[in-house]
């Protein structure tokens, strides 16, 4: 009877660090929308720090209408070059900074994970979560960032870095 309740030990003990792996394994796997990653990585981020606590809850959507195509959203659910039948979810920010995913329109739609610097990256700041063909586009501050240096795709700056052009409100 004891040699069974020694097996059962082991067998519960597997069972539990099979169930703990399965589980942990199930957490690091990105989601696939529309063939296109929406999990988030250490390639390809833009961080921006000390933003005013005005847009705390708010919602940010990064571009660079330069050669390289670039934009920064947490997830695309749909685009064209074109703009047309998009669907973007937007990063949101939280304490004072947002972690903004970039995607190299160029190249797929895949992350960018490029080297160089950009001479010029533009951040609109919106009160909703997603954009999309329905959108007004109606934005509550733009706020550029010149000369941003990357490495494997990523860059921070922090928020008096850049300068405001416009506020839409």
């Amino acid at each position: 009877m004891k040699k069974n309740h020694g097996l059962l030990r082991i067998l519960f003990c597997f069972l539990f660090l099979c169930i703990l792996f399965i589980g942990c394994n199930r957490e690091n796997r990105g989601s696939n929308v529309a063939g296109m990653q929406s999990r988030r990585n250490d390639v390809g981020i833009f961080t921006l720090t000390g933003i005013p606590m005005d847009f705390e809850g708010k919602y940010v959507f990064l571009y660079d209408y330069g050669d390289d195509n670039i934009i920064g959203v947490e997830r695309l659910n749909s685009f064209t070059n074109d703009w047309i039948n998009i669907d973007l979810i937007l990063s949101k920010i939280s304490n004072v900074e947002v972690r903004i995913p970039l995607w190299n329109l160029n190249d797929n739609n895949i992350r960018y994970s490029g080297n160089h610097s950009f001479h010029t990256i533009r951040i609109l700041i919106f009160d909703k979560p997603q954009l999309n063909d329905d959108s007004d586009y109606d934005y509550l501050r733009e706020r550029i960032f010149n000369s941003v240096q990357f490495e494997n795709g990523n860059a921070s700056k922090n928020w008096t870095d850049g300068i405001s052009r416009y506020e839409s409100r």
